[in-house]
């Protein structure tokens, strides 16, 4: 009975990869398409739509204005309903940014890449 669940959980967890990866391909599709002004985001390669790299522009007339922020995306296999690790590779202070560049999220907030 054990192996049975097991297959089952590597059923669902395939059919759950299989459902982020479509969805990551859209919202790449949609960012190419349609691009967001002091966005830029990618997958790190074709082999891997789970792990993205992504510059933003700071918001202008703010203390950022001027600056570039180099962040990395790492997607759960359940995305969209868990989001990606978001880690900030340019050091920022910021309060929502951890000591450890990682982004904090309000467990209350829903988040939602696109």
């Amino acid at each position: 009975m054990s192996s049975l669940n097991s297959s089952s959980d590597v059923a669902k967890t395939t059919i759950t990869a299989t459902t982020a990866q479509r969805r990551l391909m859209r919202d790449l599709r949609d960012l190419t398409q349609n691009p967001v002004e002091g966005i830029n985001a990618a997958p790190v390669s074709a082999d891997n739509i789970f792990q993205w790299n992504a510059i933003l522009d700071g918001p202008e007339d703010s203390l950022f204005e001027d600056a570039n922020f180099v962040l990395t995306l790492k997607f759960p296999q359940d995305y969209p309903n868990h989001p990606p690790d978001v880690k900030f590779v340019t050091k920022v202070f910021h309060p929502n940014i951890c000591k450890n560049s990682f982004l904090k999220f309000n467990k209350n907030i829903n988040f939602f890449f696109l």
